[in-house]
C-alpha cells in the first residue's frame, strides 16, 4: 500500500513538473497532410514559407508567413543551445541602442564568469584562457555557429552589464515576437527545467533574425576562425549545424541553428531553392542526428509538393455593393486592390477556393449601402481567401472600381425623406401639434369668457 502511495505521488509530482515546465500544449496537426510514407522521427515540427521580400518583423506582425505544416509545435521542449537564437536578437537590439561598433568592442573572459556560468556545466567551451579578449563581433559569431559557452557568457556580461540582465532581454525580445511559450534562464544552453520554448516560437525566432544580415551570414557558414585581440591564440571551428558539412548536407540549406540536451534534439534552418523559402524547425528528436532526415524530408516535402499561383488579379472585381444618392448607376463594383498569389499545392482547384468578403461598416449606412460620392481607389473592405473551409491562404483590400459622383436633386430629396422618417421629426412635429391644440383650447376658453363677461355687463346696462 505505501508503494502504490509512493508511486501515485512520484506521478502527480512529475505531472505538476510537465504542466509548469510545459505551460501551452497543443495536439494534432494543421497545414497540409505529408505525403504518404513520409513519417518523422521527431514529435515537433513546423514548416512556414518565408516571403524573401518581407521582413520578418512585418510578417510577425502581420501574419503574412504561411504555415505549410505543423506538428505538435506549440508543445514545449528543451531548446539547449537553440537559446542562441533569443542570444543573437538581444545582442543585436542592445548594440543598436548603444551604437556599440562590433568590431572594435572587446569582451573579457575572467575567472569570476569561469565559475558562475561555465565551470562543472560540462557544456562545451572555446577553451578562452582568462583575460583573453575577442571583439563582439567574435564572440557573437562562435556562439551562433558554435556552441561555446564560454564565448556566449562574455557576451552577454559585456552587452548587458551582468548576463541576468541579458537574459532579461532574451526574454523581452522573445515576448516581443509573441513567443508565449518559450522563457530563458540562461545564456549558455545548460539543461535546465524552467529553460524552455516550442518549434512556434523557435521559427518566430529565427524568421526575425533574418532581418539582421550580421546574425543571417554567421549562421550560414561551415566554419568559423577566432582572431583574440589579447591573449590566446588564432583558432577555428566547424559550425554544428550539420545540414551545412558533413554527411547531412543539403544544398538548398542556407542557414540554421542547432540545440541539443540530453535525448532531446533539434534544429532551426532555412532553405531556399527556384525563388521558394522555407524555415523549418524539427524539435525534440530523441536521436542524435535525427533531426537531419527529418529536416532534408520536410524541405523537399514543401519544394516538390507547392507552387506559386495567382488567385486574384489586380483590379479583378471581386463583388458590387448598393450606392446612393447617384444617378445613373444604384450598384459600385469592388476589386482587389493588388494580385493575390499564393503558395498552394501543385494540384489545387481553384474552384476549390472560397472567398469572405467584409465591408468596413464605419463606411455603410443602416441599409449596407455606401453614400455617393466615393472616390476610385477608396478602400471600403477586404476579401479573405480560404481552402479547406478553415485555411485562410491569402487576403487583400477591396476598393472601389470607379468614382461616382452625387446627385444633388438625389442627395436633397434623400436628406429630405430621411428628416421626415426621423423620430426627431415626428417627436417634434407631434410637440408642436400639442402645443397648437393647446393654444386653440386655450384660445377658445378666452374667447368664451369674453363673450361672457360682454354679456353680463350688457344686462346691467339694461336695467
Amino acid at each position: 500500500m505505501k508503494k502504490v502511495r509512493f508511486f501515485a505521488a512520484l506521478g502527480a509530482f512529475l505531472l505538476t513538473a510537465v504542466c509548469l515546465t510545459a505551460p501551452f500544449t497543443a495536439s494534432a496537426q494543421e497545414g497540409y497532410p505529408l505525403e504518404e510514407g513520409l513519417t518523422l522521427a521527431a514529435p515537433s515540427a513546423i514548416v512556414v514559407y518565408v516571403d524573401p521580400s518581407v521582413s520578418g518583423k512585418e510578417a510577425l506582425e502581420k501574419n503574412i508567413d504561411s504555415v505549410l505544416f505543423a506538428q505538435e509545435a506549440d508543445v514545449a521542449f528543451r531548446p539547449g543551445p537553440l537559446n542562441r537564437l533569443a542570444l543573437g536578437l538581444a545582442a543585436m537590439k542592445i548594440i543598436e541602442r548603444k551604437q556599440i561598433d562590433m568590431d572594435t568592442a572587446t569582451g573579457e573572459y575572467t575567472y569570476a564568469l569561469f565559475d558562475l556560468y561555465v565551470a562543472g556545466t560540462g557544456l562545451t567551451v572555446a577553451n578562452m584562457d582568462f583575460g583573453e579578449e575577442w571583439t563582439i563581433r567574435d564572440l557573437l559569431r562562435l556562439s551562433m555557429v558554435d556552441t561555446a559557452a564560454d564565448a556566449a557568457t562574455v557576451l552577454a556580461h559585456m552587452l548587458g552589464g551582468s548576463v541576468q540582465l541579458f537574459i532579461d532581454e532574451m526574454n523581452t525580445v522573445a515576448a516581443e515576437l509573441g513567443c508565449t511559450n518559450t522563457h530563458f534562464v540562461n545564456v549558455n544552453g545548460a539543461d535546465e527545467s524552467e529553460q524552455y520554448t516550442c518549434a512556434r516560437d523557435v521559427y518566430k525566432m529565427l524568421r526575425r533574425c533574418l532581418d539582421y544580415p550580421d546574425l543571417a551570414d554567421m549562421m550560414a557558414v561551415s566554419e568559423v576562425t577566432v582572431e583574440p585581440v589579447s591573449g590566446g591564440y588564432d583558432r577555428s571551428w566547424a559550425s554544428t549545424n550539420k545540414l551545412l558539412r558533413q554527411e547531412y548536407y543539403y544544398e538548398p540549406a542556407v542557414l540554421g541553428k542547432t540545440g541539443a540536451a540530453d535525448g532531446c534534439y533539434s534544429l532551426a534552418s532555412v532553405a531556399e531553392a527556384d525563388g521558394y523559402r522555407y524555415i523549418t524547425v524539427v524539435a525534440a528528436a530523441e536521436e542524435r542526428d535525427a533531426q537531419y532526415p527529418d529536416t532534408i524530408a520536410l524541405f523537399r516535402w514543401a519544394f516538390n509538393q507547392f507552387t506559386y499561383k495567382s488567385l486574384l488579379a489586380d483590379g479583378q472585381p471581386v463583388t458590387r455593393v448598393p450606392i446612393k444618392n447617384a444617378w445613373q448607376t444604384d450598384t459600385v463594383n469592388l476589386v482587389a486592390e493588388r494580385p493575390v498569389s499564393c503558395l498552394v499545392v501543385e494540384d489545387l482547384d481553384e474552384h476549390t477556393v472560397t472567398r469572405k468578403v467584409t465591408l468596413y461598416d464605419d463606411l455603410l449606412d443602416e441599409d449596407g449601402a455606401l453614400q455617393a460620392p466615393v472616390s476610385k481607389g477608396a478602400a471600403v473592405g477586404k476579401v479573405e481567401l480560404f481552402i479547406r473551409t478553415d485555411q485562410k491562404i491569402g487576403e487583400v483590400e477591396l476598393i472601389v472600381a470607379e468614382s461616382v459622383k452625387r446627385s444633388e436633386v438625389m442627395y436633397i430629396g434623400s436628406s429630405l425623406g430621411a428628416f421626415f422618417a426621423s423620430p426627431w421629426f415626428w417627436a417634434v412635429a407631434i410637440l408642436l401639434l400639442l402645443l397648437i391644440g393647446g393654444y386653440l383650447i386655450l384660445l377658445y376658453r378666452y374667447n368664451n369668457s369674453t363673450k361672457r363677461r360682454k354679456s353680463k355687463k350688457k344686462y346691467k346696462s339694461l336695467k
